[in-house]
């Protein structure tokens, strides 16, 4: 308060109005929250996971900044009241994103989708012989050698990244068998078009790229109980940190 009794802002420096009510900041939440807009979609149509996720919580962040400046919450349209409780989730009233029932149905339904798929999928590696330790040719970049086609051995299984809510369906990393240990680089691969049911319930946006979405050549297939052995013991009910990132 200056000493003619007029406010002055701290921000633009301009009289008549403090921070809280200043247009400047006001302009300037607008402006971030239509750019993590922009930018959400663009992650989305990209499959990017990892700016999904930012660009998510940028957007809740600069919505809720927009409500307590404007009164009106920039995703729904409405007005907010004062002191009301209104979830970062489902952007409806009367409760908080931890007790959303719509955040623990969505997990449930994805916990129940993510059971099923990886049902399919186990049947699926366990009659091709498909795990870790099976010999395939696999197509990888060599420093100095380029692309090439050699015996690898799948020396990893992501298990915990194959779920109904992620686009990581390369869940299998192979190494060539002449750089073992060399650390060397390595390749992955996918479930590949002799599974038609976990292509499909993967999506066509997961699927990899062309020159390694192929037949999967198995040199040295494994046994259907070396692959059961390998399963995580909650795999098949479907749980996935996946999902608990995904559904925040």
């Amino acid at each position: 308060m200056s000493w003619s009794g007029t406010v002055t802002c701290s921000y633009c420096y301009n009289s008549g109005h403090n921070r809280r009510g200043c247009p400047d900041i006001t302009e300037h939440a607008r402006q971030s929250y239509s750019g993590a807009v922009a930018s959400l979609a663009k992650a989305r149509e990209e499959s990017d996971e990892g700016n999904i996720e930012y660009y998510t919580r940028r957007v809740e962040s600069m919505a809720e900044e927009l409500s307590k400046r404007t009164g009106v919450d920039p995703r729904t349209g409405k007005k907010t009241k004062k002191g009301s409780s209104r979830c970062g989730f489902c952007y409806e009233s009367g409760h908080n994103r931890r007790g959303c029932p719509q955040r623990k149905a969505d997990r449930i339904a994805a916990h129940g989708a993510t059971s099923a798929l990886r049902r399919r999928a186990i049947e699926y590696m366990k009659t091709k012989g498909l795990g870790l330790g099976a010999i395939v040719m696999g197509e990888v970049y060599i420093p100095g050698e380029g692309y090439s086609t050699v015996p690898s051995v799948i020396d990893v299984v992501a298990w915990e990244h194959f779920s109904s809510v992620s686009s990581a369906s390369k869940i299998f990393r192979y190494t060539p068998l002449k750089h073992l240990g060399q650390n060397k680089r390595s390749g992955r691969c996918s479930f590949d078009g002799d599974c038609p049911e976990v292509m499909t319930m993967i999506g066509d946006h997961s699927k990899p790229r062309a020159w390694r979405y192929e037949h999967i050549e198995l040199l040295s297939a494994l046994t259907a109980s070396q692959v059961e052995e390998q399963i995580p013991g909650d795999w098949l009910a479907g749980q996935s940190p996946k999902i608990n990132e995904h559904i925040k």
